[in-house]
């Protein structure tokens, strides 16, 4: 009988199996893919909060690649208005840093492997049976069928479909994201840049050399431009983000990603929990999903090891765990969802309040100082 059970060997599962050991918990991952492949072009911005989170975890010390981000430059095509997010006005050494997905897996399953816990790979998931004193996971591995019990269940991938028992909001973007590796000509080593376009936002962060392209386009667009010939595609690219960066240049392949809001509202139901992807799918417009699932992670793992310090049941820990994250994550979906509805359009009166508004927060002090903070460590229950 294991203490946790976690469905999904993504970065927010295998955090779960991190800091659940850490807690002194016995933890198991079961994994869909049949062998370990990071071929995830995506990049994460990782907040401040994030890297305290996996410098806690031991996971830090094997992500040498990270990229600092110490400026962030919001700005909105063709309009006035400009704010700037500094980590000097915070007296911290970055507000985030940025690291592709093949280099987070590795972190993690290098310090899954330090800490010995379990991965089952090539395990398909089929129902999950709650009883009174476990909940018993049916899966499928090999063609074989097989049956474990964990006094609890966490699911970080695959969304609700396991977890018949919640509503949740969902909301099609109708856009999609473009991701690739660019050159800037103008653009700062150390700079992430927002640009907030008719059609959705373009971001900029720093990775190595160059910049990590997350490009927002409308959903029948993305087809075409991912068919372009690479001069043809970086001259699109200069035209949606205008003359501010320069000549950008394409650097290896391009992919997509379909944008949607999915927020489920109940995560906990007797032994089964849902974190991560599964819990709250964002937009990437405001960076806030990989960090608030690793806030799920940590919150997680704090209340089921509080909960078995004093003797209690793992299922009294569930409820613990959410009302704890009640307002983050309704908060950074909410703040999410405005600024990407809000800043994807070319009404001429938003537009301009728009403009008003960045300005104003850049020459705000403490409320802006109050945002960054809120971005980076999250919203306190």
């Amino acid at each position: 009988m294991h203490d946790i059970a976690i469905i999904g060997g993504g970065p927010v599962g295998l955090s779960v199996a991190v800091a659940a050991k850490l807690a002194g918990l016995d933890s198991l991952v079961l994994e869909a893919s049949p062998e370990a492949v990071s071929r995830d072009p995506r990049v994460f911005a990782l907040s401040y909060g994030s890297h305290l989170i996996l410098k806690r975890w031991g996971v830090w010390e094997h992500l040498t690649d990270a990229q600092p981000i110490r400026v962030v430059h919001v700005s909105q095509r063709g309009r006035f208005g400009h704010t700037l997010l500094t980590a000097e006005e915070l007296g911290i050494d970055a507000l985030g840093y940025v690291v592709s997905y093949a280099d987070i897996m590795h972190a993690l399953r290098a310090r899954i492997a330090v800490l010995g816990v379990d991965v089952i790979s090539g395990a398909r998931v089929a129902t999950i049976q709650t009883e009174p004193e476990a909940a018993v996971v049916h899966f499928e591995q090999a063609l074989a069928q097989r049956v474990l019990g964990a006094r609890v269940v966490a699911q970080a991938d695959g969304g609700a479909n396991l977890f018949r028992e919640t509503r949740s909001t969902e909301r099609d973007y109708k856009q999609h994201a473009l991701v690739a590796e660019v050159a800037c000509e103008r653009a700062a080593s150390d700079h992430a840049y927002e640009r907030f376009t008719g059609q959705g936002p373009i971001a900029l962060l720093p990775l190595g050399g160059s910049h990590a392209l997350i490009w927002t386009v409308p959903a029948g667009d993305a087809e075409g431009l991912l068919a372009l010939e690479v001069g043809e595609f970086e001259l699109a690219l200069m035209q949606a983000y205008g003359e501010r960066m320069g000549k950008m240049r394409l650097r290896g392949p391009r992919a997509s990603f379909r944008l949607v809001l999915r927020y489920a509202h109940r995560i906990a139901s007797d032994r089964h929990v849902l974190i991560g992807n599964a819990a709250q799918t964002l937009h990437p417009g405001a960076g806030q999903g990989f960090n608030i699932g690793l806030r799920d992670a940590f919150e997680l793992s704090q209340s089921l090891a509080d909960c078995a310090a004093s003797g209690g049941d793992l299922l009294q820990a569930l409820r613990r765990y959410r009302a704890a994250r009640r307002f983050d994550r309704a908060g950074g979906t909410l703040f999410t969802d405005v600024l990407v509805r809000g800043f994807s359009n070319d009404d001429p009166v938003l537009a301009w309040g728009r403009s008003l508004g960045l300005f104003l927060l850049d020459a705000s002090g403490a409320p802006k100082r109050f945002l960054m903070r809120r971005m980076i460590f999250g919203n306190p229950g």
